[in-house]
């Protein structure tokens, strides 16, 4: 789970495995299969990450984020 609030959740589906995707007001993305158990986090932002974007391209895992600071990320898993 977040520390505060969970700001924004997706659905990704990568290696044809459905997942959600958090993000929120601790600064961190989270990736979680359907039952519940945490896949992956990621970290690096400086302010609440309040939108995050799943994509696919062929093979590749992208996760687009934007935090309170204006800033982007992308994050490849």
């Amino acid at each position: 789970a977040h520390v505060g609030c969970v700001n924004d959740l997706a659905f990704a589906h990568p290696n044809k495995q459905l997942c959600v995707v958090t993000c929120g007001d601790d600064k961190l993305i989270k990736v979680w299969d359907l039952s519940g158990k945490k896949l992956y986090t990621f970290e690096g932002h400086e302010a609440p990450v309040y939108s995050i974007c799943p994509h696919q391209k062929e093979n590749i895992q992208f996760i687009f984020s934007t935090a309170l600071d204006g800033k982007i990320k992308a994050w490849l898993y």
